[in-house]
């Protein structure tokens, strides 16, 4: 059975992984005070644009400063159903589309319809080709880590029934950590698509204006687990929560992290040091790809997306 994967582009998975398998990725184009920026995942054309500060949070308006307004740009359905129909399906027997949660993500519910579309077309040219959208239930680097799950899983040999179940299992497990650079900007973001600003507690009225939040994507929802004084007090406390987690034994060997600008920052952290020791004694697999343009467009250039699977630990039902 030659099975393909297809990702969107907001699922953050280096892109060595992307070639050596053939993932298919649907472009994902990003609209920033008349900018438009295309995202296929190319990690130098995404750096380029945090470099250029095109999706910084801010813009310029003569000695004002005034917040940049992004827009995921509407998609075209019509040129996503064609590069599925022309470059995922042929040569396939079964095609799966995993994209960002349903309720987290517009992603899904484009997608939903063109699926059903080129099913239709399928079986109208007596093919016997499948094609199946599976909901990774998570954000940016869960979804990178619930598709290389799939990788893995594929590579076993497992028919289609017994595959999807495997991978709705990793994606029920999947948790995605997230550090923000502004909350301000990130509820904005949150408005923008009809969902609640995130708090520290249903109660409470929000952050001190200089403390960090730690986000949790799990299994369609997202909330705060943490927060921390400083940024890098936050980030450095996911790194320490993650190899936790392993130490007590993870569910997938896969761990991806993700960060909205230059790869090289990341080695201030020693926890980025601790993960890299883990992949070198062969106990995780370590997934490190820039962050999607989707990603740093919902949490703010230089933030960072770490994820995991796990049945549970403490952060998991905060809420």
């Amino acid at each position: 059975m030659r099975v393909t994967l297809a990702i969107d582009a907001a699922a953050d998975l280096p892109r060595q992984v992307i070639d050596d398998y053939g993932i298919h990725v649907l472009t994902v184009q990003v609209t920033a005070d008349g900018h438009d920026i295309e995202d296929t995942r190319q990690p130098e054309r995404t750096l380029e644009a945090y470099r250029d500060h095109l999706i910084d949070k801010f813009v310029y308006v003569g000695h004002q400063r005034r917040r940049r307004r992004f827009t995921l740009a509407p998609p075209d359905t019509e040129a996503l159903e064609e590069a599925l129909w022309a470059k995922a399906l042929p040569g396939t027997d079964y095609l799966m589309v995993l994209c960002g949660s349903h309720t987290l993500s517009h992603h899904f519910h484009t997608l939903k319809p063109i699926i059903q579309r080129l099913q239709d077309r399928l079986s109208l040219a007596d093919s016997q080709t499948r094609i199946r959208l599976l909901d990774t239930q998570t954000l940016f680097a869960g979804q990178g880590l619930v598709a290389a799950q799939a990788l893995a899983f594929i590579k076993r040999g497992k028919e289609h029934s017994e595959l999807r179940r495997n991978i709705n299992h990793t994606a029920e497990l999947t948790h995605t950590f997230m550090v923000p650079t502004d909350l301000t900007y990130l509820n904005e973001r949150q408005a923008a698509f009809d969902h609640p600003p995130l708090r520290w507690t249903s109660g409470s009225l929000g952050f001190p204006p200089k403390e960090t939040p730690i986000i949790c994507s799990f299994r369609n929802k997202m909330f705060t687990v943490d927060r921390q004084p400083t940024f890098d007090q936050a980030v450095t406390a996911v790194f320490n929560q993650t190899v936790r987690i392993l130490q007590r034994g993870a569910e997938s060997p896969y761990v991806s992290l993700s960060y909205a600008g230059d790869l090289l920052d990341l080695e201030r952290f020693t926890g980025v040091q601790d993960l890299r020791k883990l992949h070198q004694e062969r106990k995780i697999v370590l997934l490190i790809s820039t962050m999607g343009l989707a990603g740093a467009t919902c949490l703010g250039p230089g933030s960072v997306s770490l994820a995991v699977a796990s049945i549970d630990h403490e952060w998991s039902t905060a809420a």
